[in-house]
């Protein structure tokens, strides 16, 4: 009777998970419908921006809670290939929603739909700003016709593109992947989404690669592709962060395999699509370090590969109106512990002298890229002990990137999606329900801190919690040591 007792109180159990689970595929789907319905509606101007940025988050929030519940169900669960293929299935039906409705709130797709003309029709991007091709000319000197033509033809775009009086920021690698949507078809969004989707295909076959390496459950993929911020921040806002994902994860596998002048290779493209990706290479390669003569070749590999890649951009990076200048000195948006720093410094600055009060910004980039620095170095010199510390160490380079830097825009966040499937951690993750917020700080700019500050909370309590329990484990050995008479 007991045997029949449990084996119904596991049946119960059992099929109350799998209803979870399909309430929690129920409404994933249910909001990317709400992202949908929501973009459509701002598109056709039946909504004003702050309204839909409002809706946003009311659909967002709840969201990423659902996520979060979902995602620790199914890890509680053996993993299987029915598992496998319903989370890739919900993934992929969540993003085709939200592709039936073009993008909305974000703007940056307008400045990818016009870098791709640009580099498909052989120019080049870096040289002229889209003010200076609306006017026309640069003082006497007119803008060359095909620009002009491109201009005309482009309709809207380009007066649409944010922060026109700068060059665009984006590196080369990037503008062969929006010349590649261009040629697809000609100033579309929806080519551009296709474009990445198959760079998030790319990524998931190798990251279902990383998990097996790692010994780890396929169905830690979930951490990664289920996430609502991934949804709306790359199909709802058409964000290009996605495209370096491939090379990165495809760097660490790489290195985790000891084929290091491969890795490098990939980890200089993705420094092509944006430059971040270069401080992974000391962890990458810090298993070398004990031995130099073998880092001659991956650090051949990876600085040739960078030069390469980034040549295109120099006549023009260091110019006036260059975007990488301009991102450099003074970009910030959205940022918890940076905007402490800059106005801790401006307070203190004030008390000097009114003219050092500006010193602020600069001096707070400055501890924020010493500090990484100084982390960075400290993550590669540590000795590599198991096959899992190498992503551990990359999640957390990323992490305190993400964490420090002067813009934390949502969309930024997805670059450590992969790393939490294989290391997920409950402070970062929680980011999932929070980030949503930043699209009501226009109207309650104290939002941030409740945002970010939610997020140091719980990494101050898992720091603390990890602490009493090293030195617990070590009390227990003094003890077992102590009673063993030796």
């Amino acid at each position: 009777m007991r045997c029949v007792a449990e084996t119904s109180t596991s049946t119960d159990s059992s099929a109350g998970r799998r209803i979870a689970l399909f309430a929690v595929v129920a409404c994933l789907l249910a909001y990317a419908g709400a992202l949908a319905w929501l973009s459509r509606r701002t598109v056709a101007s039946q909504l004003e921006f702050q309204s839909a940025a409002n809706w946003l988050v009311v659909f967002s929030i709840p969201a990423g809670l659902i996520y979060l519940g979902g995602a620790w169900l199914i890890m509680r669960n053996p993993s299987t290939k029915m598992m496998v293929a319903a989370i890739i299935l919900t993934g992929l039906a969540m993003r085709a929603i939200v592709m039936t409705s073009p993008p909305s709130i974000e703007d940056d797709f307008y400045r990818y739909l016009w870098d791709g003309a640009v580099t498909a029709r052989g120019l080049n991007p870096y040289e002229y700003s889209p003010t200076q091709i609306l006017w026309g000319s640069i003082g006497a000197e007119p803008i060359p016709q095909p620009l002009r033509q491109l201009a005309d033809e482009s309709g809207s775009i380009l007066e649409h593109v944010n922060h026109p009086h700068l060059t665009t920021i984006y590196p080369p690698i990037a503008q062969l992947a929006f010349a590649t949507a261009h040629m697809i078809a000609p100033w579309s969004t929806d080519s551009w989404r296709v474009l990445l989707l198959l760079a998030e295909g790319v990524t998931l076959v190798i990251l279902f690669r990383l998990l097996s390496v790692l010994g780890l459950s396929s169905t830690a993929i979930v951490w990664y592709w289920w996430n609502p911020i991934l949804l709306r921040e790359i199909y709802g806002g058409a964000h290009m962060d996605v495209l370096l994902l491939p090379f990165i994860v495809g760097a660490v596998v790489l290195a985790t395999k000891k084929r290091f002048s491969v890795s490098m290779l990939l980890l200089a493209l993705a420094g092509g699509v944006k430059l971040w990706p270069i401080i992974l290479a000391p962890i990458l390669l810090g298993s070398l370090l004990a031995t130099p003569k073998r880092l001659f070749l991956p650090l051949t590999v990876f600085l040739g590969t960078t030069a390469l890649v980034w040549l295109p951009t120099l006549p023009h990076a260091l110019s006036a109106d260059s975007g990488f200048i301009a991102y450099a000195e003074a970009w910030q948006n959205n940022a918890g512990v940076f905007t402490l720093l800059e106005r801790s410094g401006r307070y203190i600055l004030a008390g000097i002298g009114e003219p050092y009060v500006y010193l602020g910004q600069p001096i707070a980039r400055g501890i924020v890229g010493v500090t990484l620095l100084a982390w960075i170095a400290w993550l590669s010199l540590k000795p590599v002990i198991a096959i899992r510390d190498v992503p551990r160490r990359c999640c957390l380079a990323v992490a305190a990137l993400f964490l420090l830097a002067p813009a934390q825009f949502p969309w930024y966040y997805v670059w450590l999606l992969p790393f939490l499937s294989v290391v997920p951690s409950i402070p970062l993750l929680s980011y999932s329900f929070l980030l949503p917020l930043y699209y009501v700080r226009a109207v309650v700019p104290t939002v941030v801190w409740l945002e970010h500050g939610v997020v140091w909370l719980l990494l101050a309590r898992e720091m603390t919690s990890s602490v009493i329990r090293q030195r617990r484990f070590r009390r227990i050995e003094s003890v077992s040591y102590a009673d063993s008479g030796c």
